[in-house]
């Protein structure tokens, strides 16, 4: 995909897609269009997110997706979720907010789309430190 476009204004006719077409029936190709399509509209904005206790096995609320920002890059859709915490949660970890950088991605076999396995979630202090970091290193 050209820099700067958006995904349903990919080129399928550049050697890079119709090398990946070249196997694929006319269905398939047509239904791998549709989950792209799918792709770029999935958001996670209003969805509760938890977590499973490493020691006792239940699961707390951590808190609901308040927004996030988003990039499609072929078949996958990474996103950064802003986090509202739970009153546990904002106890515990003393921020209201916190971050987890995520994705969804279209199955190996193009058939669905599932949520991307690992996905960390941290309070916003040490995510504003971490977004720092990263931009002073690799940035500028």
């Amino acid at each position: 995909m050209e820099k700067g476009k958006k995904m349903n204004e990919i080129d399928f006719n550049t050697p890079q897609w119709q090398k990946y077409f070249k196997t694929k029936s006319p269905e398939e190709i047509e239904n791998f269009k549709k989950l792209l399509e799918e792709l770029q509209g999935k958001t996670t904005k209003g969805k509760e997110i938890w977590f499973k206790d490493k020691e006792d096995g239940t699961f707390s609320k951590v808190g609901i997706v308040d927004d996030e920002v988003s990039v499609v890059c072929f078949d996958y859709k990474y996103f950064i979720q802003k986090i509202k915490y739970t009153s546990p949660w904002v106890e515990s970890m003393g921020e209201e907010y916190g971050y987890r950088i995520g994705y969804y991605t279209i199955d190996a076999k193009k058939t669905k789309i599932l949520w991307g396995q690992y996905a960390s979630q941290i309070p916003a202090i040490f995510f504003k430190e971490l977004i720092e970091k990263t931009s002073a290193k690799f940035f500028s």
